[in-house]
């Protein structure tokens, strides 16, 4: 069962006005421990230098809108892959992994657009119901 914080990233209205407001930079660094890539790695995928992110974190300072926007979306994938796999180290495997249904890309490499990550979410939504993807 998704816990309270995993649901909220499921809630549109929420997470807009979250987005709004700039996602508090400790959900970079949760997202980074669940998927245990590098800062620097997903720095890049956010579009945000990591001396940038290391600034903010000391000044106690959150993300702008556009790297909440898409620190959102990874984290959105994230959570939907360990709801559809049950654990997280099977999820964090499926993330980095070549997909035939992504073009042979990983589906964290693929969520780097919004459409992209959209597809990444059906692709979990076929695995769910038993559908070759």
């Amino acid at each position: 069962m998704p816990n309270t914080t995993t649901l909220a990233i499921f809630d549109d209205a929420r997470m807009a006005l979250e987005i709004e407001r700039g996602l508090p930079i400790r959900n970079f660094f949760a997202l980074g421990r669940a998927l245990d890539i590098s800062q620097e790695r997903l720095a890049t995928a956010i579009s945000l230098p990591v001396r940038t992110l290391l600034r903010r974190q000391a000044k106690k300072e959150r993300l702008k809108s556009g790297e909440s926007e898409r620190l959102l979306r990874l984290m959105r994938v994230e959570a939907r892959a360990r709801q559809v796999f049950g654990e997280a180290g099977r999820a964090r495997e499926w993330m980095f992994s070549g997909n035939v249904a992504l073009g042979q890309r990983s589906p964290f490499e693929f969520s780097a657009t919004e459409p992209g990550a959209r597809e990444v979410e059906r692709v979990l939504g076929r695995m769910e119901h038993g559908i070759f993807s």
